[in-house]
């Protein structure tokens, strides 16, 4: 049997986001709840860090465009 380096930990969420979390399960042909969920996490990290990269290069490019006066 392979070992397999995960950490277990459990959540709380509304109805209204276990409804999402099943829908996206049920769109994505996900078998279990919990691949669905971490599936979820890395989405939005992802983005998260995407939106933070974003916004390191906007910064660079407003701070090369400004003016001194």
């Amino acid at each position: 049997m392979a070992v397999v380096n995960k950490k277990r930990y459990n959540i709380s969420v509304s109805y209204d986001v276990l409804a999402d979390i099943e829908t996206f399960q049920k769109d994505q042909h996900y078998k279990y709840l919990s691949e669905a969920t971490v599936e979820l996490i890395k989405l939005g990290l992802s983005t998260v860090k995407q939106e933070k990269l974003k916004a390191f290069y906007r910064e660079q490019v407003r701070d090369k465009l400004t003016v001194v006066k």
